[in-house]
């Protein structure tokens, strides 16, 4: 009986290690459920390559002067960015203002990471069949490790809801309200001046 007690003594695990050799094991199990959404791969966060730069265009539908309007902002490479907009029609005698933007990088690690998360660098696009004709119309380019990827205008759900979120971010947090505030009001004296002088 004495032999049979140390025998059981001198194979008893400790808790502790059983418990460190339990967490090893689960180890592999959960670094793939958090890298895991939607029973697919989420790739990990990183750092925007140096030729990262995004261009991002938007149109106003068709509309007659002086109610068109049109802007494209550009951002990158590196901490830069502008907004160009033009308050009607491009073509002689329309002006084009540009607005230079504070962009840090922070923004732009964050604008990479949706561009990541959001699987933005492919060319498999879903366009629609039989795009609708009139309205406003927005698409973007992406440059990244040497490779420039273009998201078409007019594309299917899935894909218009994966690309929504980086156009929500140019808008919304790259270019600050107080740039669109300055823009639209000098849009809206063009207009003025526009009618004014057709009006004579």
């Amino acid at each position: 009986m004495a032999a049979e007690q140390h025998r059981a003594r001198q194979t008893r695990v400790p808790l502790a290690h059983r418990a460190i050799v339990a967490a090893l094991a689960l180890a592999p199990a959960l670094a793939l459920a958090a890298c895991t959404i939607g029973g697919e791969p989420t790739p990990p966060p990183a750092e925007a390559p140096a030729d990262f730069k995004v261009t991002y265009e938007w149109r106003a539908g068709s509309m007659p002067p002086p109610y068109h309007y049109e802007y494209t902002v550009t951002v990158g490479p590196g901490a830069v960015g502008e907004v160009r907009f033009v308050p009607n029609y491009p073509g002689e005698g329309v002006p084009v203002w540009t607005e230079k933007l504070d962009v840090t990088p922070e923004q732009i690690k964050e604008l990479y990471g949706v561009v990541v998360q959001q699987r933005l660098l492919r060319g498999d696009w879903r366009e629609l069949p039989s795009p609708p004709v009139g309205g406003s119309v927005e698409w973007a380019v992406i440059e990244a490790n040497g490779q420039k990827h273009t998201i078409p205008v007019a594309l299917e759900d899935p894909d218009a809801i994966a690309v929504a979120p980086l156009y929500e971010m140019v808008r919304a947090k790259i270019v600050p309200e107080a740039v669109w505030e300055k823009l639209q009001a000098q849009r809206q004296q063009y207009e003025e001046d526009y009618l004014a002088k057709e009006g004579q």
